[in-house]
């Protein structure tokens, strides 16, 4: 009854910094993306402007009560149970995340190349298609009809 708090205490005050740091790096990791994104990185050009939106405002939300947090719990005596818990901030560490994460990682649309007449491997298409009538076809194989004139003609039962 008398240990457990005391050992709560100080698990809590040994892990508290780690996670506003791991709280910190992430807002910083977007607030780059948000950065990027305004100075027209081509990286993020393909996230919308709404999407970007709520990304900054979650960021901003995020970091406000980061700061707000920190400031109560550096007002408390080491002696007295913590303001904000380990466990709120890896909270609010996956809400930041489930909520910008799936925006800034969108993959850029795929743009269809217009078909060009650039020569590929040297030739140009349309070159390989005068070659390809130029080629001596029997007139047989051409189109693939079957001209009645063939000289070899199979007999077929059809059922």
């Amino acid at each position: 009854k008398l240990g457990n708090p005391v050992v709560e205490r100080y698990r809590e005050a040994e892990e508290r910094p780690k996670a506003f740091e791991e709280l910190g790096r992430r807002l910083q990791h977007y607030t780059k993306i948000i950065e990027e994104y305004k100075n027209q990185s081509a990286d993020y050009l393909h996230i919308t402007a709404t999407d970007m939106e709520k990304v900054e405002k979650c960021v901003r939300e995020t970091m406000e009560w980061m700061n707000n947090a920190m400031n109560l719990q550096a007002k408390q005596h080491l002696d007295q149970n913590p303001v904000v818990y380990v466990r709120d901030i890896k909270a609010q560490l996956s809400a930041l995340d489930g909520s910008c994460h799936r925006i800034v990682t969108q993959p850029k649309p795929k743009v269809d190349s217009p078909k060009s007449d650039k020569p590929v491997n040297g030739m140009n298409h349309n070159d390989d298609l005068k070659d390809e009538k130029n080629k001596s076809v029997p007139t047989s194989q051409q189109n693939g009809k079957c001209q009645p004139t063939d000289k070899e003609t199979i007999d077929m039962d059809f059922d």
